[in-house]
């Protein structure tokens, strides 16, 4: 897990800021913190364009998201977090009492880095 790979986004930003923050950030999943217990993920590319056309005061609630994503708790497995992955290119790790306070990202590299590094040893 990681604490800074993902850019956590607040339905209240702007489409303009969020591509500023993506642009400083290159190759982080952007998540979205959209209602009690769902995180989504924005894609860069639609995020890059709509700035490109939209004047700034557009909120990024406008831009399309996939999800629900599934969701981790610190306490569980490598071997959860693998099966929960898919396709999913990140997922959140998130508090079990706050399930919008975002405690790092998992990233399937992630897992098998873990799991590569336990095999050499």
């Amino acid at each position: 897990m990681r604490y800074d790979a993902a850019i956590v986004v607040a339905p209240r930003e702007t489409i303009a800021e969020v591509a500023r923050r993506a642009e400083a950030k290159p190759g982080a999943p952007l998540m979205i913190y959209a209602r009690a217990g769902e995180w989504r993920l924005l894609d860069r590319d639609e995020i890059a364009r709509l700035a490109a056309q939209t004047p700034g005061d557009d909120k990024i609630t406008e831009a399309s998201s996939k999800g629900p994503l599934p969701v981790l708790f610190r306490d569980q497995s490598l071997e959860e977090a693998l099966h929960c992955m898919g396709d999913w290119l990140a997922l959140p790790v998130v508090n079990r009492g706050e399930l919008g306070n975002l405690e790092g990202v998992i990233t399937l590299a992630d897992i098998l880095r873990v799991y590569r590094d336990s095999s050499a040893e």
